[in-house]
């Protein structure tokens, strides 16, 4: 009798511990199908499971990955920095809401000014000016906006633009070889506008002239240039007078420099040629190429090199 009960209770400890499939296995059984009700309650029953394991599993991804990530590219005041300089200059429309921006005279623009976090703008028609707040690595929103209130007639996108600064998003910044491209974006990541600008920013800053028109410039002579882009001023020395001019850049135009009104001083020179020549090439240029961050060369419209110019090692 001991023996019996022996035996069931070392049975009863086996099917315990063995799954369906074995415990057919052992007693030689088939498992039935079971009614239609009772195969559709396990198939729905697998189904949770099946699902709850699965999200399961990806939960225990997301917590683990995803958090170091967040540790490494958290958000900080030094990115919102960083874009900020970025983003900072004249930025031309090129498309708005799917409409191609042409045309040289008055074309809308937008502007950042990073030390005050503002930004200036125009549709074209009307000028707008007001706060712009960076929250994000692509986030971006437009506050306390003001404007002019002219009526915009015949300007397809004006009125896209003036609308776009209660929806605006975010933002993505690209380079295209010598362009950068801004695309301003609503909170369902459609594209509200994008704007470009040529990438010369190596170009800023005090140039020494090193060759005019292939001859080469030693000494005093060589003429100075100092160059800003965002302020759209240049001035320097013809080795001799002083000048100072304006920058104008053709948004349709790629590396477009060309330097206009210009003013010289009227000094008695020694040694005339080597200026002449400098402020005759000067007007000339229509392209700007950035070689490398000590050179760049200023071209005419046909690619012909005008002026080499050389970092000043003063700068």
């Amino acid at each position: 009798m001991k023996l019996k009960l022996y035996i069931s209770s070392l049975i009863v400890s086996l099917l315990a511990g063995t799954s369906c499939s074995t415990i057919n296995e052992i007693t030689g059984r088939t498992p039935t199908a079971g009614t239609k009700t009772e195969q559709k309650i396990a198939k729905k029953t697998g189904n949770k499971q099946r699902g709850k394991r699965k999200k399961n599993n990806s939960a225990v991804q997301t917590q683990t990955v995803p958090q170091a990530d967040k540790a490494v590219h958290e958000f900080t005041k030094n990115d919102s920095i960083a874009i900020a300089k970025r983003l900072a200059g004249e930025w031309f429309f090129d498309n708005v809401a799917g409409i191609k921006v042409e045309g040289d005279e008055d074309r809308p623009s937008l502007t950042f000014d990073e030390n005050i976090a503002r930004f200036y703008a125009s549709n074209g028609c009307n000028y707008y000016n007001g706060d712009y707040v960076i929250s994000g690595f692509n986030s971006m929103a437009f506050n306390n906006v003001i404007s002019t209130g002219n009526i915009c007639y015949e300007i397809p996108w004006a009125d896209y633009i003036t609308a776009m600064w209660n929806i605006a998003s975010s933002m993505y910044i690209t380079n295209r070889g010598s362009e950068e491209y801004l695309d301003i974006r609503d909170s369902k990541d459609r594209s509200l506008a994008t704007l470009r600008r040529h990438q010369l920013g190596l170009l800023n800053g005090l140039w020494s002239v090193a060759e005019i028109n292939g001859r080469q410039i030693f000494g005093s002579e060589s003429p100075t240039i100092v160059i800003d882009l965002l302020e759209r001023t240049v001035h320097g020395n013809t080795g001799c007078n002083l000048f100072n001019g304006a920058i104008y850049q053709n948004p349709d135009v790629d590396r477009s420099v060309q330097f206009q009104d210009m003013g010289v001083t009227r000094m008695a020179c020694p040694n005339t040629a080597t200026e002449t020549a400098f402020l005759v090439a000067l007007e000339q240029v229509e392209q700007a190429v950035i070689v490398n961050e000590d050179e760049a060369v200023l071209t005419d419209i046909n690619g012909r090199q005008l002026i080499r110019l050389k970092r000043s090692p003063t700068e």
